[in-house]
């Protein structure tokens, strides 16, 4: 009996040091993936960690510099399907969908982002911009003011949409 528990033990220490080393090495690829803007780097992260959403993410933003969105978009969407309760994957999902004209893709995704961190400005910016960039002005604006009301350093910022999209009419 002792012998097998050893045995045991030995196994899972292995497993635990071959699952440890996959991790460790899939973030040192995502990291030089970023650094050298690198397709199949941030593939080979994603194949040796497939359950992490950060080499998704890599992926995306590796192939949103390369100006290819359409792709981005589809490794966001496996980045929050692994990490679905993260506001920023949400919120680069629904920019993401905005770049390839999926509006209601992007709004979607931004309410996402809401849901999950409602008490956060930052939410309510992103989706009040999107809101406005679709010609919802009043729901956009209100989405703004929540956020302005969150976070005071966003009042410059709405004063300055709100003039600007006014034409300068008081």
């Amino acid at each position: 009996m002792r012998i097998l528990i050893g045995v045991l033990a030995i196994a899972a220490c292995l497993f635990l040091m071959q699952t440890a080393a996959r991790v460790g090495f899939s973030r040192l690829i995502t990291r030089y993936a970023l650094i050298a803007n690198s397709i199949p780097a941030a593939d080979e992260a994603v194949r040796l960690s497939p359950s992490d959403p950060d080499p998704h993410r890599t992926r995306a933003i590796v192939f949103t510099r390369l100006k290819q969105p359409a792709e981005a978009v589809k490794s966001l969407e496996r980045a929050t399907s692994l990490r679905y309760r993260d506001d920023y994957l949400w919120i680069e999902l629904g920019n993401a969908r905005e770049e390839v004209g999926d509006t209601s893709g992007a709004l979607a995704a931004m309410d996402q982002a809401v849901r999950w961190a409602p008490h956060y400005a930052h939410t309510h910016w992103q989706r009040g911009n999107v809101l406005l960039r679709m010609g919802r002005t009043a729901e956009a604006f209100a989405e703004l003011r929540s956020a302005a009301a969150a976070n005071r350093s966003y009042l410059p910022g709405l004063i300055d949409l709100a003039w600007g999209i006014s034409r300068n009419d008081l």
